[in-house]
Parts: C-alpha cells; sequence; structure tokens
C-alpha cells in the first residue's frame, strides 16, 4: 500500500510540475482599450435635414477584456454629431449617443493578424436642436427612457505589434503590452427615431416656452439602419 502511495505521490509531483509551466504559457486574457471612427451610410430623408451626404460619422471608446482564448466582452459608447442647414436657411443640429455591448471572436495566426466576428447590442438616444430665428429654437432629447434598441453585427482584421518589440522580460500588468490597428465592415440595424411634433425653446433650452410660439416641425422619422464602416486603435495590456 505504502509503494502504490509512493508511487502515485511521484506521479502527481510530475505531472504538476509539467502543467504548471503549461498552464503559464496558455494566459490568454488581455485588456484592450479602444479609440475608433465609425461611418454608417444613411439612406434616409429625414437624415437630409441634418447632413449634406449619406454618411454619419461617429467617434467610439471603448473597453474589452478577453474571457477565454480569442474571445472578448466589449463595452463602448459611440458619438456623433451632424450639422446641417434646415430649407437652406435654418442651422440644425443631430447628436447621437449610443451605449453598447459587444461579443466578438478571432483567430490569430503569425503572431500579429487576428480577422474576427463580432455582434454587439446598442440603445442609442438623439437629441436635435434647430435655431429658427433670434433666441427661439425647436427640437427635442431623448432621455434615459427614450432610447431605441439595435445592433450591429461586423467582420475584421487587427494587425498588432509582435509584443517582442516592447521587450520579452516583462511582467505585472504591462507584460502584454503591445499596439494594434483595426478595421471592420458590417451592418447596423436600429428602431427608427421619431421628428415629429419636434418641441418648441427659448434661448437655446428647449424648456423654456418662446414668446411667439410656431406651429410644430414634422420631419418624419430617422432610420439609422445601413452599411457601416470603423477604423479603430486598439492598446492591449
Amino acid at each position: 500500500m505504502k509503494r502504490a502511495l509512493c508511487r502515485l505521490t511521484v506521479v502527481l509531483l510530475g505531472f504538476l510540475g509539467v502543467s504548471t509551466p503549461t498552464l503559464a504559457q496558455e494566459d490568454f486574457t488581455e485588456i484592450n482599450l479602444i479609440l475608433g471612427s465609425s461611418s454608417t451610410l444613411v439612406r434616409d430623408g429625414a437624415f437630409d435635414y441634418y447632413s449634406h451626404n449619406d454618411w454619419m460619422a461617429s467617434g467610439y471608446l471603448a473597453a474589452e477584456v478577453e474571457v477565454y482564448q480569442g474571445l472578448f466582452v466589449q463595452v463602448g459608447i459611440l458619438m456623433g454629431e451632424s450639422r446641417s442647414d434646415l430649407f437652406g436657411e435654418f442651422e440644425t443640429s443631430l447628436r447621437l449617443r449610443e451605449p453598447r455591448l459587444a461579443i466578438r471572436y478571432g483567430y490569430t495566426f503569425l503572431d500579429f493578424v487576428r480577422p474576427y466576428a463580432s455582434i454587439a447590442a446598442t440603445y442609442a438616444f438623439l437629441s436635435t436642436k434647430i435655431d429658427l430665428w433670434d433666441s427661439h429654437v425647436s427640437g427635442d432629447e431623448d432621455g434615459w427612457g427614450d432610447g431605441e434598441l439595435g445592433g450591429r453585427l461586423a467582420a475584421g482584421c487587427e494587425v498588432l505589434l509582435p509584443r517582442r518589440v516592447f521587450g520579452v522580460d516583462r511582467s505585472g500588468f504591462f507584460k502584454d503590452f503591445t499596439l494594434g490597428v483595426a478595421y471592420e465592415i458590417g451592418y447596423a440595424l436600429t428602431q427608427p427615431f421619431e421628428l415629429d411634433g419636434l418641441q418648441h425653446g427659448l434661448d437655446g433650452d428647449l424648456s423654456k416656452d418662446p414668446p411667439l410660439p410656431a406651429g410644430q416641425l414634422d420631419l418624419g422619422e430617422l432610420d439609422r439602419s445601413g452599411l457601416f464602416m470603423s477604423f479603430e486603435l486598439r492598446v492591449y495590456f
């Protein structure tokens, strides 16, 4: 019995001696900070009131963590603003805020190239303001309960600088530090925004009643669904 226990102990020690460095080599956890820009092709008549072209440009800030090898969970927010002249006379602005939760999976090869696919759930808020005359304004602003649900499906590819460029004897939080860029293309699907019955306000404040309110503007529905392209700078830790 003692011999069997000794043999079992030796086998376990040998297994631990082999598996420990193996597990250390499989440390896949990465933290990624993202700064990017995105352009969505919005072929909708209501968007013509706010832009001179069909592309709606936005900036994007996000953070993500690798929960399994190649599988990332991302939390971010997209923000953008478009400006135009309503009816060629009144200055208009359309502001977008879109928090999102995304999952992406990529496959790394050559140590610095990672093609991937991603899917995201979004919740977008729009606010609009139209300068009519003097201090009289018209517009609308979404609150947290007024947002519209949506989603994004994309395919992309990121290129990373090999980590050995930054040294091989690093440890701690910066041991996996590297930089990369990514390009992706996909399709965004969102619920349309209602731009009818815009409010009137005074001195840029929609909560103030103007002395001489006009009829409510009806700019229809704005559907932001369409093809999008993104370019991103990524910092890995």
